[in-house]
């Protein structure tokens, strides 16, 4: 807490289904079927380098990032806000078959 009032400040980004190199000639394919599925990602793409690099200039610039300190920033399409929907469904899913 002392190192926060000497500007030191610590966030991490997260990221999930980024496209990048990947062997063989399904790369394009693979990235192109996840992000088109919006069940998976919601903004309908896979993320690429430049999400990041976004990102992490936004936290580095000390104007527009002032007040985010020790964050974890989560740079996923909206996949985290989908995979906690499907958690629910399958575990009400599951409890009702267990209640049969």
């Amino acid at each position: 807490m002392k190192s926060i009032k000497e500007a030191a400040r610590v966030s991490m980004i997260t990221k999930r289904l980024f496209a990048s190199k990947m062997p063989g000639r399904f790369e394009g394919k693979f990235y192109n079927d996840m992000g088109a599925n919006r069940s998976s990602i919601p903004i309908g793409f896979a993320g690429r380098p430049e999400h990041i690099a976004k990102t992490i200039a936004f936290l580095a610039d000390r104007d527009s990032s002032e007040y985010i300190i020790g964050q974890n920033i989560v740079a996923d399409g909206g996949t985290t806000l989908v995979l906690g929907i499907h958690a629910n469904v399958l575990n009400s899913l599951s409890n009702s078959s267990f209640k049969k």
